[in-house]
């Protein structure tokens, strides 16, 4: 592992592999505090490089003083799961494995306990799998001066590694933390170095791109992201026909294609490029991008369409039932790009649910709630209030939404609640709720389609405040 002052995460970092590895080999890039004493008693092999700006000159200064066959890489703000070492060791035993692919789990609180993290209560988007455990050949190598792998190394290999169940729980990525140790100003300007050194790396502009929208130049991050993507449509086939010739069996999609998809998709619907967006969703589709990002982006683009475009309002919404579907498809699959958070499980599942709300498939919608409200309480029974009025159970979702309101405050609740009111001709609990709806509706409405509804219930006789737009 690479080390600068990490006497905070790296006791718990080193601790987590204590009977795992056979030896520990810790390279220090100039620490001013006790990180080097703490490996020292840890029984690590401390070995010390200049700091110069490139990740991947540190990892193979590094890989010069290791002797096993085999390495395992952890960065000193992670740790290796409880029960991941036997995990390692059984899949050693079998034959052809090079590379294995290890789950990351991002803590979302520095202070989180691994089955905290595990559950997904404090985790921060899906596991991802990453290459981290290597067979040690001669031709082993890093590259990248930042967000480094051995790219070549496993290019030559087919590119495409084995999937062991030996969780690392990353807890770097804790934003406040990312903030006071500086990392994504760091990242960027590596990153500009790097594109400056090799423009044409698509890996590079791909992470320029994403570094730029964390830091929130969001105008720069959409140009790179484009110029990225266009790189990936240049390079990347033939880098897949490539591997394809060494193994036909697999996905050889390269890591951070899907990376680069999503940046630009993302920056695209901050901007309401819907139609751009569904364009890129094709083009992704016709490389073979095979990943749920891929779906659940088209989803949010077909549904945020249905809201502006009344012609083809159910044209849309079925767009956007197929494409959460299949992104639902996906379930528990193992990827090897980041996933975003519940684009194949929950969020799918929420987001395909209040589209068969708008297309009136409301005994679906109401399952699909259930299955995920955990998840987002509120939304959820917000969901199964308006199926129930959708199916003539009002005095159901009246209470389901009195609870709501007086809980969470919800504007939407508040508008669902007064259309009820107004079918039962309750007309002053209607003029109070729709008061309440209006005043609150600019900034605390949880689904966009309601406002409709809203609109409608301000139009009606039995109430006299403006249209709300």
């Amino acid at each position: 592992m690479i080390v600068k002052n990490e006497e905070h995460f790296l006791p718990n970092c080193l601790a987590s592999v204590r009977g795992v590895v056979d030896e520990i080999v810790v390279l220090d890039t100039g620490s001013t505090d006790r990180t080097c004493d703490i490996a020292v008693a840890a029984g690590a092999t401390v070995a010390h490089f200049k700091w110069c700006d490139d990740f991947s000159a540190a990892r193979n200064a590094a890989l010069e003083h290791v002797t096993g066959d085999w390495v395992l890489i952890l960065d000193a703000d992670e740790v290796l799961a409880y029960g991941a070492g036997d995990a390692i060791r059984l899949a050693l035993k079998h034959p052809g494995i090079y590379c294995g692919m290890l789950p990351m789990h991002h803590s979302s609180r520095v202070n989180a306990t691994q089955s905290e993290v595990l559950s997904g209560r404090y985790r921060m988007g899906e596991p991802t799998w990453l290459p981290r455990l290597f067979l040690r050949t001669d031709d082993l190598k890093w590259e990248g001066i930042v967000h480094e792998g051995p790219s070549s190394w496993l290019e030559a290999r087919g590119g495409v590694g084995t999937c062991i169940q030996a969780p690392i729980i990353h807890f770097g990525s804790v934003p406040d933390f990312r903030t006071s140790k500086n990392r994504d100003s760091r990242n960027l300007g590596l990153l500009r170095k790097a594109v400056s050194t090799d423009p044409t790396c698509w890996m590079s502009n791909v992470y320029l791109a994403c570094t730029l929208y964390t830091v929130g130049e969001k105008d720069e991050a959409l140009v790179v992201a484009d110029a990225a993507w266009s790189m990936i449509l240049r390079q990347v086939p033939e880098v897949i026909s490539s591997a394809r010739a060494i193994d036909t069996s697999t996905n050889h999609m390269p890591t951070g294609v899907v990376k680069g998809f999503t940046a630009f998709a993302q920056l695209l619907i901050e901007k309401k490029a819907y139609k751009a967006c569904l364009t890129l969703v094709a083009t992704a589709l016709e490389i073979g991008v095979d990943h749920p990002n891929t779906f659940y982006i088209a989803g949010v683009c077909y549904e945020n369409m249905a809201l502006i475009d009344s012609d083809q309002r159910v044209s849309h919404l079925i767009g956007a039932k197929n494409s959460y579907g299949a992104a639902k498809g996906y379930g528990d699959r193992v990827m090897k790009d980041p996933v975003l958070d519940g684009a194949s499980t929950w969020k799918a599942s929420l987001r395909l649910a209040t589209v068969l709300l708008q297309l009136g498939e409301y005994a679906t919608a109401i399952d699909l709630f259930q299955s995920v409200k955990n998840q987002d309480p509120e939304i959820c029974l917000l969901g199964i209030s308006e199926a129930l009025i959708g199916i003539n159970k009002p005095g159901e979702a009246l209470n389901l939404l009195r609870g709501l309101i007086q809980e969470y405050g919800s504007v939407d609740g508040s508008i669902l609640a007064a259309h009820i009111c107004l079918q039962l001709n309750e007309i002053p609990s209607f003029q109070t709720l729709l008061q309440c709806a209006y005043e609150g509706a600019i900034d605390g409405l949880k689904e966009p389609h309601r406002l409709k509804l809203l609109n409608d219930l301000l139009a009606h006789p039995a109430q006299s405040i403006r249209r709300v737009s």
